[in-house]
C-alpha cells in the first residue's frame, strides 16, 4: 500500500507543477520577478531545480540508490 500512496502522491505534485508552469508562462513571471534574460534565462533557470526536485531518490524496494 504504500507504494502505491507514493506514487499517487508523486503523480499529484507532478501534475501541480506542470499546471504552476503553464500558469507562469501564462502570466510571464520572468517579468514579474524582474529576472534576467526573458523567457530564456526563465526556462534556464527551471532546469536545474526541476532536476534536482523530481528525480527519483529511491529504486523500487524503497532503498536509496
Amino acid at each position: 500500500m504504500g507504494l502505491k500512496v507514493l506514487f499517487w502522491l508523486y503523480l499529484i505534485n507532478a501534475i501541480l507543477l506542470i499546471n504552476h508552469e503553464i500558469d507562469s508562462a501564462f502570466w510571464k513571471e520572468w517579468e514579474l520577478f524582474k529576472l534576467p534574460g526573458g523567457i530564456g534565462g526563465f526556462l534556464i533557470l527551471h532546469f536545474p531545480i526541476r532536476t534536482g526536485l523530481i528525480r527519483p531518490r529511491a529504486d523500487s524496494t524503497g532503498q536509496p540508490k
